[in-house]
């Protein structure tokens, strides 16, 4: 005796399109989950719907460019994927041979002088585009200062430093007295006062540096009291105490109008 069959399950259909309405359209998958085969079949599918005269005019034309710029970006990251999935699978790392490590050649630059030429870089590009402005617009263009150049005036001004240094350091020298940062021992000491005793001091000797340039700052003039009277700068003179009688005074109870002008009134 047989058993009898089960019954199968029915498979679920899906419903009738009912007649005179359009079927639903099927689900669309997003870029992000497509092959590149449905990529490249729905990239060509937008360029022939594009390619149509009439779809110039319509509007769904931003919607299919930026689908197409997003399929050409994604078909960018597999080919890279592509790539790099080949590349790993063709290595082949073998533990006998040692990893070679290529030395840098280049000593490795300061910090401080790849900031300031960095800023060099920026001032000049500043400046060109701010002197082509105003030579488009009809007004006088500055003139920029080059690095080069730069660097000569803070060359030059330094060698003079450096030089009036020097000149302040042999005058000290010749009169005996210290240099700043400089130790001696008590017999160069005791030769250095010798040499001073004996030295005759000529004009320049005589002169200080100071001097002159105190002279020119004229917020110096009236700083120094010569005569220690409390008046710097200026001889003034004094009245005697006699002249003083010569002075007119005014009485000003006897004066009609007080100080603020107003009249006195009961006088």
């Amino acid at each position: 005796m047989s058993s009898p069959s089960r019954p199968r399950p029915r498979q679920r259909q899906q419903p009738a399109v009912p007649p005179g309405f359009r079927a639903p359209p099927k689900p669309k998958r997003h870029i992000e989950l497509m092959d590149v085969r449905e990529l490249n079949d729905l990239y060509n599918m937008n360029a022939r719907i594009l390619a149509k005269p009439q779809s110039s005019t319509a509007s769904f034309m931003p919607r299919i460019n930026a689908e197409q710029n997003a399929i050409q970006a994604r078909l960018l990251e597999l080919e890279s994927v592509d790539k790099i999935n080949t590349a790993l699978h063709r290595t082949h790392l073998d533990d006998a041979q040692p990893m070679v490590i290529d030395d840098d050649d280049d000593p490795p630059a300061s910090r401080t002088i790849e900031a300031k030429h960095r800023a060099a870089a920026n001032y000049m590009c500043q400046s060109t585009l701010e002197s082509a402005a105003r030579s488009r617009h009809g007004a006088t263009r500055i003139a920029a200062m080059s690095v080069e150049e730069a660097i000569r005036i803070e060359q030059e001004v330094h060698a003079r430093e450096r030089e009036r240094e020097q000149r302040h350091n042999e005058r000290r020298r010749r009169q005996g007295l210290p240099v700043k940062g400089e130790v001696l021992t008590a017999q160069e000491k005791n030769a250095r006062m010798m040499a001073f005793l004996i030295h005759k001091p000529t004009e320049s000797d005589m002169e200080d540096d100071t001097d002159s340039e105190s002279d020119d700052n004229p917020a110096h003039w009236f700083e120094e009291d010569d005569n220690d009277d409390g008046i710097k700068g200026q001889d003034i003179v004094m009245p005697d105490a006699e002249d003083l009688l010569d002075l007119i005074r005014v009485d000003p109870t006897r004066a009609g109008y007080s100080t603020f002008c107003e009249p006195r009134y009961g006088d």
